[in-house]
């Protein structure tokens, strides 16, 4: 970019900042001389602490500007965007850096807990979710990504190890997609449709694996699926972070089954385990379509329109499943909407996120609930997460 345009460029980000932030800063002064006059001294401090965080509001807008100036300069790195760095890949994607992760101790884990399960006389499989930072030639220069390297890597381990390994990145070249159509453009995670797919396939490996575990390959078909398209709905985690001018806002899609379905759902929080449980149809029991009942594209996380939330144990009951096999499975956050297409395969499945269940010992829960099978779903992200693979604690 000429020298004139890199002037021009932030003359009017420097203007911008002016303007908006007189106007802020005229309103925060007048809500506080308010909370100040209109409360008792007790409550001031918590008016004060209100009005503030009432004007903080708009730090969206600071966002979506410092974005703007960050697209007009050309910039390919936003750094420290909300505790972390995010990359504007040669596609347009937004990611953010999957470091080299040492895998020897997650190789071993796995290894360790296809043995204990095996050993009860139940299946046991790892299943290798993709990201979109598969290569380091998407990446800004003299960046690099290594999630499909680590991945690389743990797999050559465990199939020297002898673990059953559905490794849904080759699944893809086979079926000739291509990485960036599976991914939003300004999140980390797949696609709905994307999920779909991959539970259908995850489901016919099970299938060929588990004894008794029968499903109609039709479950899986899009077309038995009442899609709904919400055109420019979405900011994704990372487009959050950057705001909706740097990497763009993007459409939101629902899939949701024609066939009849009947579920019972149970989940326990993120951090106290609290427990809730839902039941009815798919659209009913597995999603909360109450996320798009308005277009809020930094307060809402749309992506948790399945499922409602990220839990550390959530278990789906099929009322009207093919077949009566109880799976459990070790998840991350892709399987907000991974879980509830394969449950339509399943009687029942227990996703447990290890993150978040630091005091569960889950040898022996496995031991205790009598599983036909045990999978982890994990996408290259969960390699650098702290509990992702400490089966033995």
């Amino acid at each position: 970019m000429r020298k004139t345009g890199k002037i021009l460029i932030a003359a009017f980000f420097l203007m911008t900042i002016f303007l908006f932030g007189s106007t802020t800063a005229l309103k925060a002064r007048g809500d506080i001389i308010d909370a100040v006059r209109d409360n008792s001294l007790s409550e001031i401090p918590a008016a004060i602490d209100t009005a503030m965080t009432e004007n903080f509001k708009s730090r969206n807008n600071w966002i979506n500007i410092n974005g703007l100036f960050q697209r007009l300069a050309g910039v390919t790195i936003v750094r420290d965007a909300g505790d972390i760095d995010v990359y504007k890949m040669s596609n347009g994607q937004l990611t953010y850096a999957y470091p080299d992760n040492d895998m020897e101790y997650a190789a071993e884990e796995i290894i360790g807990l296809d043995r204990f399960v095996r050993d009860r006389g139940m299946e046991f499989m790892y299943v290798q979710l993709p990201c979109k930072a598969y290569t380091d030639e998407l990446m800004p220069p003299g960046t690099h990504t290594y999630g499909y390297a680590d991945a690389d890597e743990l797999i050559t381990s465990l199939n020297a190890g002898n673990v059953a390994v559905l490794d849904l990145r080759e699944e893809i070249d086979a079926a000739g997609f291509s990485i960036p159509e599976l991914f939003f453009n300004t999140d980390h995670h797949w696609k709905p449709s994307t999920a779909l797919w991959a539970a259908g396939v995850t489901a016919a490996r099970l299938a060929g694996t588990v004894e008794g575990y029968m499903f109609d390959p039709e479950i899986y078909d899009p077309a038995n699926y009442e899609k709904t398209e919400y055109k420019d709905w979405f900011l994704g985690s990372l487009g959050r972070r950057t705001g909706r001018f740097f990497g763009g806002i993007e459409d939101f899609e629902t899939l949701i089954p024609r066939f009849d379905t009947d579920f019972h759902l149970y989940t326990q929080s993120q951090t106290d385990g609290n427990e809730r449980e839902k039941d009815g149809p798919f659209a009913d029991s597995l999603m909360a379509l109450g996320y798009l009942d308005e277009k809020d594209l930094f307060s809402d996380m749309t992506y948790f329109t399945y499922m409602g939330n990220e839990y550390r144990l959530s278990t789906v009951t099929n009322r009207m499943a093919p077949n009566d096999r109880k799976i459990l499975m070790l998840r991350d956050s892709f399987s907000c909407t991974l879980l509830p297409y394969l449950a339509l395969s399943a009687g029942e499945i227990t996703a447990i996120d290890m993150r978040y269940y630091s005091d569960l010992k889950l040898k022996e829960y496995i031991e205790d609930n009598d599983f036909d099978a045990v999978i982890i779903a994990y996408n290259p992200s969960m390699f650098r997460e702290d509990g992702a693979f400490d089966f033995d604690r």
